[in-house]
């Protein structure tokens, strides 16, 4: 492990609790229980009622949202309806009652804005597999129950084997959420810079939140490299074993806060498991510095 990422040595003045100035928020999580429609691809199954409720549901156990919240999924519409859901529980919308299709769903969040979307996608929060080799073992591997110990342990090298760039594999999924992440950490010293405005911070919050839906094989493989970088092998192992080696449930995730304090922008990482059905308890909350986020996109490509 690089003697830099050594969690000890992130910060000078290592306390938990810190002033800032302004905050972006970015929760990330699986989505909720989705449908098994016989006849129909991975892409094209929804959410449950029940997983729509459990989007619902984990947005009311959160502390209110700001209305300027926005909520992301990937390029698989489960994901876009999990986020939305959560992004109107945190908000406490008695509008919407979890029922609504997707169209019905971005419809409700958007009808008070003019432009854009508050329900955007972002592929990076998205899976696929380009070489049929690769989407064989990752899906007996899923149906084995060993979909996340699959993609952590022998992704890269059959990917690599295979000659195919593309595919979501160990180090592409750790870079995919890597430019995200470091996209917020660029936005977050220019969010600062708006709300330390006399003239305008009235008009805003201090902190910036986001919602991103996902799924598992991406968000908790990033999570794996995360801890992997900053502790070693050995506990990105316990890690695996901690998720039984198949990887999120279903609306479980982690949050990253990155703060700007006395003009710095830093970036934590807040993730909690209790002991479970799956394995052991696992906690981290870390200090995630901007060069690991660069090594990670550059180990996939980015």
């Amino acid at each position: 492990m690089p003697d830099h990422f050594k969690p000890e040595q992130q910060l000078a003045n290592p306390e938990r609790e810190r002033e800032y100035t302004s905050r972006v928020l970015l929760h990330f999580f699986r989505h909720g229980e989705k449908e098994s429609i016989p006849g129909r691809t991975n892409e094209e199954q929804m959410l449950t009622a029940a997983g729509r409720r459990q989007g619902l549901e984990t947005g009311l156990m959160r502390p209110e949202a700001k209305p300027s919240a926005m909520a992301f999924g990937s390029d698989i519409p489960r994901s876009q309806e999990m986020a939305g859901f959560d992004l109107a529980g945190a908000q406490r919308r008695e509008d919407i009652s979890g029922d609504e299709s997707l169209d019905e769903l971005r419809d409700i969040l958007d009808q008070d804005i003019k432009i854009g979307t508050k329900l955007a996608v972002d592929p990076r929060l998205g899976f696929h597999y380009d070489d049929p080799g690769l989407l064989a073992e990752a899906t007996k591997a899923y149906k084995n129950g060993q979909a996340l110990k699959f993609v952590v342990e022998n992704s890269d090298e059959i990917a690599k084997n295979a000659g195919d760039n593309d595919s979501t594999t160990y180090a592409k999924s750790a870079a995919n959420v890597s430019e995200i992440l470091n996209k917020y950490m660029t936005i977050a010293s220019r969010f600062d810079q708006i709300v330390s405005d006399e003239d305008k911070k009235e008009k805003y919050s201090d902190t910036l939140e986001r919602f991103m839906g996902s799924h598992a094989g991406v968000i908790d493989v990033f999570l794996c490299k995360v801890v992997e970088k900053l502790k070693g092998v050995e506990v990105r192992n316990k890690l695996v074993q901690a998720l039984n080696n198949n990887g999120f449930n279903f609306a479980e995730g982690f949050d990253i806060e990155i703060d700007v304090i006395n003009g710095e922008t830093q970036m934590r990482i807040k993730y909690s498991k209790p002991e479970d059905e799956r394995g052991e308890a696992f906690e981290i909350d870390e200090m995630i510095p901007r060069e690991m986020l660069e090594e990670m996109m550059e180990a996939g490509g980015k």
